[in-house]
Formats: structure tokens, C-alpha cells, sequence
């Protein structure tokens, strides 16, 4: 069965406030790599399933692309994962 995994980016987890830019201007964040879906994503693998994985915290991959592949590729199961925040405005 292919499996298509999607971490859901929480765009407010990266609306930063001014007060986190270094002096040279960048952005200062941790990033997170998408554990959730990677552990479900090993052990699809290892039960002989086909799984691919997609993280829309890499701008490389916004809702269009990963529309595109599920058309192209039709897996029989798309599962969502996201980031739900503990911090407040």
C-alpha cells in the first residue's frame, strides 16, 4: 500500500517577532525535523508498505507540490501531522 505522510506547518509557529532577528538580520529558530511521521514512516516501511514523506516546513514543498504528487501517484492513504503549540499571542 503506498502511504503518503504530511507534516502540516503551523504558520504560526514561524511568525517570529522582530526581537528574535540576530544583528546581521537573520532569523534565529530551531528547526524541528517532523519525528512524527518519520517513526510512522519506518514502521510502514518495515510492515512492506510504500511511504513517502513530505515536511511543509521545507519551503520547497508547499500545498501545490504535494497536491500534484498525490494526483500523479494516488496513494491509497494520505495521513496528516502537525504541530499543535502551547504558547500564547
Amino acid at each position: 500500500m503506498r502511504v503518503f505522510l504530511i507534516h502540516v506547518r503551523d504558520p504560526q509557529f514561524y511568525a517570529l517577532p522582530a526581537k528574535t532577528r540576530a544583528k546581521n538580520g537573520r532569523i534565529r529558530v530551531m528547526g524541528f525535523p517532523p519525528i512524527g511521521i518519520m517513526s510512522l514512516s519506518s514502521v510502514l516501511k518495515q510492515a512492506g508498505h510504500e511511504c513517502v514523506m513530505f515536511d511543509q516546513a521545507n519551503p520547497d514543498t508547499p500545498n501545490e507540490v504535494i497536491l500534484e504528487e498525490i494526483n500523479r501517484q494516488q496513494p491509497a492513504l494520505v495521513g496528516l501531522s502537525f504541530l499543535s503549540t502551547t504558547s500564547y499571542p
